[in-house]
């Protein structure tokens, strides 16, 4: 990013080493928006679990600081964004929908693989950054006062109330099972992009922003003792990656003083 092109009007706050502050500072940094950065303190809880969204206070019931973005040309200065899809969505909107550095035109099959692959990921993985893991204790704990499912008995058969598998239910895993699932299923369509002699990036032949958002989650791997050996098409598209001059001054800037 070149500050002296012109002024910003943007403004990402976001905790350090965020994951959430990292995929949009990526996707700035890609689309040559300048931006001004305000790091929240990091403050992990537990270094040994690594977790990328530090909490302010160590109370299991705080609110942990959210990744925002403000621009003072959005209309009547609206409230600051908070969530992956919603700042993505305005960036793209207002700052990549006559170019398409990052995105495809809409109605095209590589658009449509593009908006799939962000919704898949905020499905599998939630709208914000891993909780702290006493905060993730905490929330177990309310689990488990709740009552059973509901049973129904008919003779000597009981028969338990479906559970439909929803965002709110995969957000009850581990983050870390999530995640590695996460994985393997980036690995699927990799490999399937290469043996159809696809560019190897998750959509279309060109990097666009389902790659940059996926980023910052495959650059966890190492953080929740994850292999990326274990999967060499998404190896090599992590390797791929890391190589764009976007990526690294994104990544350099929510993690300062650190490597990839």
């Amino acid at each position: 990013m070149n500050l002296t092109e012109e002024p910003s009007t943007i403004t990402l706050t976001t905790p350090k080493a965020s994951i959430t502050g990292t995929a949009i500072a990526i996707i700035l940094e890609e689309l040559s928006l300048p931006y001004t950065l305000h790091l929240l303190p990091d403050s992990h809880s537990d270094s040994h679990t690594h977790h990328d969204s530090p909490f302010s206070s160590s109370s299991p019931t705080s609110t942990p600081p959210t990744t925002t973005l403000t621009d003072t040309n959005r209309p009547n200065h609206d409230p600051p964004l908070q969530t992956l899809s919603s700042i993505t969505t305005y960036l793209l909107g207002n700052y990549d929908k006559d170019n398409h550095h990052i995105t495809y035109p809409p109605n095209t099959l590589e658009q449509a693989a593009v908006e799939e692959h962000c919704s898949k990921l905020e499905f599998w993985m939630g709208s914000t950054d891993p909780e702290p893991e006493h905060h993730q204790q905490h929330q177990q704990q309310q689990q488990q006062r709740q009552p059973p499912p509901v049973t129904t008995e008919t003779g000597s058969n009981k028969h338990t109330t479906p559970i439909i598998i929803t965002a709110h239910t995969l957000t009850d895993r581990p983050f870390r099972e999530r995640l590695i699932d996460l994985y393997r299923l980036l690995e699927l369509t990799l490999n399937r992009q290469r043996w159809g002699e696809g560019s190897g990036w998750l959509a279309g032949e060109k990097c666009t922003v389902a790659d940059l958002v996926h980023f910052p989650y495959v650059a966890a791997a190492s953080q929740y003792e994850f292999n990326l050996r274990l999967l060499p098409w998404l190896r090599l598209w992590f390797e791929r990656m890391k190589r764009r001059d976007g990526v690294r001054r994104g990544w350099e800037r929510v993690h300062p003083g650190e490597g990839e």
